[in-house]
């Protein structure tokens, strides 16, 4: 029997990220086309398609997301359908994710991001340049993840307050306020008095709202690329320039656990000594002056 359905009706109701349905639905199709019984799969089986991934040129990255998906999907058939061994189950879970050696976060500058919207508006022939800049500045000044995005309604958007209600279940399946600047706000009114709400607030799906990020590259400096997830964590590099704590950071990129925000938390070196230069050497400089001159020994 076919389960797929059933679990992307879970991952609908639970508002999880699309990532889950893509990597399992090629995972089901890499079975299909090798002859193996998915609810046979186990430990020896999920080594074999990691082997089958390495010989086709994926990075240990994309496999390691399809690793979790994978398992995410198993434990969905174990404990929501009970239709999937649970010792077959904790001989998945016992698959070692492979290394990753840890790349520096691309950080996007506002000043960049506009550069890249205003040297792209000739490309965006079958999107309306500013709907194109609305949706950029909202990213890159609310921090959203994608999916959160791609289901905002514009009822959750106050122009006035400049804020917007997150209703998505998210990871913690918890609502949250996030907040966005007066620029954003013209960029916003300006876009929605041009185009009605059909579906959500931008009118485009998870996928779509990808396409149109990626092509954004074309208008970049090479050694930098933009994502929706490079877009975050530029975000989260404005926090840290602003100085704003990680309590709130937290909150405003909508993460349950502190660990998950000092992941994207990690400003750029020039804000460091920025910073530094601000409240510890201007400090020494101060302290030095209120003692007087050295007296030479």
């Amino acid at each position: 029997m076919d389960y797929f359905q059933e679990y992307t009706d879970y991952l609908g109701l639970k508002g999880y990220d699309g990532m889950y349905k893509t990597h399992v639905k090629k995972h089901l199709e890499y079975c299909k086309a090798n002859q193996v019984d998915p609810l046979g799969f186990e430990y020896k089986e999920m080594n074999e398609e990691i082997t089958k991934m390495k010989d086709d040129g994926y990075a240990n990255s994309y496999i390691n997301v399809r690793m979790a998906a994978i398992r995410f999907y198993y434990t969905f058939l174990q404990d929501k359908l009970g239709v999937y061994p649970e010792e077959k189950l904790k001989s998945v879970c016992k698959v070692e994710a492979l290394k990753v050696p840890r790349k520096k976060p691309v950080y996007l500058t506002s000043k960049e991001i506009d550069r890249a919207i205003s040297d792209g508006m000739s490309y965006f022939v079958q999107r309306d340049p500013i709907k194109v800049r609305a949706i950029i500045l909202f990213m890159f000044y609310t921090g959203l993840r994608l999916g959160e995005i791609a289901k905002l309604k514009r009822e959750d958007i106050n122009l006035k307050d400049m804020s917007a209600l997150v209703r998505v279940p998210s990871k913690n399946s918890e609502e949250r306020y996030t907040f966005f600047p007066a620029r954003v706000r013209d960029a916003l009114q300006e876009y929605f008095d041009i185009e009605p709400e059909e579906t959500s607030a931008f009118n485009m799906s998870r996928d779509s709202l990808w396409r149109m990020v990626g092509r954004l590259n074309l208008y970049l400096k090479k050694n930098k690329k933009i994502t929706p997830h490079s877009l975050r964590h530029s975000f989260a590099n404005l926090l840290a320039e602003k100085q704003i704590g990680i309590r709130v950071a937290q909150k405003l990129l909508g993460h349950k656990s502190m660990a998950s925000t000092l992941i994207y938390y990690d400003p750029d070196v020039k804000i460091v000594e920025k910073i530094y230069r601000a409240n510890i050497d201007k400090k020494e400089s101060e302290d030095e002056k209120d003692l007087g001159p050295t007296k030479t020994l």
